[in-house]
């Protein structure tokens, strides 16, 4: 048994992989361009910094319409795919779309990419 219930490396890549089947470049596209519609529509904080690095950065999306009964809207934390090695929260602004006009105030954070691999000859 390679992993679990797996007995192959291509069964755990089925199981694991979405991207499998599929042309990443033709989805981080529409990806993009929802995103680019998403930031015009919405009342946006651009590249807010929570830390000390280039890449420490969020985009805040304030909610149309909070709670009356509350002071603040509730906020929602999405931290973008990638799995670390690649993409940025600029590619994911599409997933605010419904939670903002429900309400919800929405932070998409970026995140230093890793691992970063110096190579010496």
């Amino acid at each position: 048994m390679l992993y679990q219930h797996f007995a192959t490396q291509e069964e755990i890549d089925r199981a694991y992989d979405p991207m499998l089947g599929r042309d990443p470049a033709v989805l981080v596209k529409a990806w993009r361009g929802r995103s680019d519609a998403s930031r015009e529509l919405h009342r946006t904080t651009l590249d807010l910094s929570y830390g000390p690095s280039l890449a420490e950065r969020m985009d805040i999306f304030h909610a149309d319409a909070p709670d009356t009964n509350s002071p603040h809207a509730p906020v929602h934390v999405f931290f973008h795919g990638g799995y670390w090695r690649s993409l940025s929260h600029r590619e994911f602004s599409f997933i605010v779309d419904d939670l903002v006009k429900a309400g919800i105030t929405v932070a998409v954070v970026n995140y230093a990419l890793c691992p970063r691999f110096v190579l010496v000859s």
